[in-house]
Formats: C-alpha cells, sequence, structure tokens
C-alpha cells in the first residue's frame, strides 16, 4: 500500500455508484469521504466483504478476519486521514 500506481498525481478514477434508488437530479448536491487506510485495515474490510453472502448456503465457512488488536479480540483499529468533496449536480 503506497502510491507507486499514482506516484503523487491527482486521483482521476471514475467514482461508481451502483444503486438503482438514486434518483440524481439537476442541482442536487453529492458529498464524497474519501479515508486513507493502511493495508491491514484494507485486508480487514476486504475480507469482511468477501465473507458476506458469499459460498454455499449465502454464507462462508466460520473464520476471523485479519486484524490488528491483540489478546484475542476481534476488530481494527484505525487512525486515518479524511478528505471531503461535495459539489452540485449541473
Amino acid at each position: 500500500m503506497n502510491d507507486e500506481i499514482r506516484n503523487g498525481l491527482v486521483n482521476t478514477l471514475k467514482l461508481e455508484i451502483n444503486d438503482d434508488d438514486l434518483d440524481f437530479k439537476q442541482g442536487d448536491l453529492i458529498s464524497i469521504e474519501m479515508q486513507c487506510i493502511d493495508k491491514k485495515v484494507s485486508m480487514f474490510y476486504t475480507a469482511l466483504a468477501l465473507m458476506n453472502d458469499s459460498g454455499p448456503g449465502g454464507g462462508t465457512t466460520p473464520n476471523n478476519p485479519p486484524n490488528n488488536i491483540s489478546n484475542g479480540a476481534l476488530g481494527i483499529f484505525s487512525a486515518h486521514t479524511v478528505e471531503n468533496k461535495s459539489t452540485v449536480i449541473p
């Protein structure tokens, strides 16, 4: 997890929202929150997403996601930066 791909350049990746229930109209305000997380936090959330509603019967074999908390506790501790961007649909 580093910036080798972007190497300090502005992120111009397309943001896709796959939700047919959203009805955006001209003049609507859209706000996006971007979080800069480390590799362990990313691995935790990726593991949770993979465990959710997948496999036979709608689930996977019980398993604990990777975490960064000791003494047998489950979860993730994260201190990260946040950047918010907003725009009005023209």
